[in-house]
């Protein structure tokens, strides 16, 4: 920090390891720092149980996270929601997956019944909720047919399935890298979810809103340095948020039973 800069605290949502989390997420807000001129500090958090209270206990200005948290804080904190991510062709929607061990025999969502599956935590849109609603559609109630096993996070979902504790998994797309192709397959896609998102919380100032919102919607793919960023979060871009864009997503989690 340099003197007499202002600090923003920004929160994110830890729905991976910490490594692959300030792997992924030190380089934006190191970003947002240069094109702003504040100190934009990373929170983290120690679970999606606990992200709550982090945001409630950090004097926390900004928050990264997945839409349902964000529903949650929207409906809860009234927060302001910034900017979405944008994946392939300016989508702000992405879906989840479902994975299994390549060789595993698994080739179809009904053979599911009765496995051990991973997640992260059902607190998680893109590694719970759309998983349990495509499943819910094929007629599979995902705590009544399902063994789940929590695993506190998207890469040791990962882990478990490859080392054979579970026999599939609920993860997101950012989890899908060279390391899991490798040695897993995926099952299925599953329902799209929106993208994470930026928003600020209440009392947050009316200028850091703006400065923070315009450096993200101002990243460019085609810009080397901002692809960079961007790759590491496997993202396109952030656009402004749609209209009621979280309105589906609230009926999804209604009918999985997850409050909110």
């Amino acid at each position: 920090m340099r003197y007499g800069q202002e600090t923003v605290k920004m929160a994110v949502l830890p729905a991976h390891s910490l490594e692959r989390m300030t792997e992924s997420y030190l380089p934006l807000l190191r970003h947002l720092s240069s094109e702003t001129g504040y100190d934009v500090q990373y929170v983290s958090s120690n679970s999606y149980g606990g992200f709550g209270a982090t945001v409630e206990g950090s004097d926390v200005h900004l928050v990264l996270c997945d839409p349902l948290s964000l529903l949650t804080l929207v409906k809860a904190a009234r927060a302001e929601v910034l900017a979405v991510g944008t994946g392939a062709g300016g989508s702000a929607r992405a879906p989840g997956l479902i994975v299994v061990r390549g060789g595993s025999g698994l080739s179809e969502i009904q053979q599911l019944r009765g496995k051990r599956v991973g997640l992260a935590s059902q607190r998680s849109a893109e590694g719970f909720l759309s998983q349990a609603h495509t499943l819910l559609v094929q007629g599979i109630d995902v705590r009544r047919d399902l063994r789940l096993i929590p695993c506190g996070n998207m890469d040791e979902v990962v882990r478990r399935l490859m080392d054979g504790r579970i026999d599939a998994g609920f993860i997101g797309l950012a989890a899908w890298d060279d390391g899991a192709s490798r040695e897993l397959e995926i099952l299925a896609r599953t329902e799209p979810v929106p993208n994470w998102a930026c928003a600020a919380l209440p009392g947050t100032a009316p200028e850091i809103k703006t400065k923070i919102q315009n450096a993200l919607l101002t990243m460019d793919p085609q810009r080397e340095e901002h692809q960079r960023i961007l790759g590491r979060l496997r993202l396109e871009g952030f656009a402004k948020p749609a209209p009621q864009s979280m309105d589906s997503l609230a009926v999804m989690a209604e009918k999985a039973g997850i409050p909110y």
